[in-house]
């Protein structure tokens, strides 16, 4: 069953982000995760307003723990820690009625 990441943050230092986003893509490849959404104008209908909303797609929770254990991500892990504020991760698994 899939598993999506749910992210949002506020990027406090664009310069400094700038190069997380296309040094994680080949990561998010070798994990087989599929970007569904990601928007720096998303629409706060309820809670606090975060300026990047990212939503990604994994086809286990193993996979999103590996990724963010694997040596390569540390790196831009950091970056992104040192970027931005107002962090929130979320996984969630995908719909499945008869849990309900």
């Amino acid at each position: 069953m899939a598993v999506y990441l749910v992210t949002s943050c506020d990027i406090t230092d664009p310069e400094k982000y700038a190069p997380y986003v296309p040094n994680v893509m080949p990561l998010l490849a070798k994990y087989d995760a599929e970007i569904v959404a990601a928007d720096k104008n998303a629409i706060t209908i309820d809670g606090e307003e975060r300026q990047l909303t990212v939503i990604l797609k994994f086809q286990s929770q193993e996979d999103i723990m590996n990724l963010f254990e694997d040596p390569e991500y540390k790196p831009w892990l950091d970056i992104r820690l040192a970027s931005t504020t107002n962090r929130a991760a979320v996984l969630v698994n995908e719909f499945d009625l008869s849990t309900f």
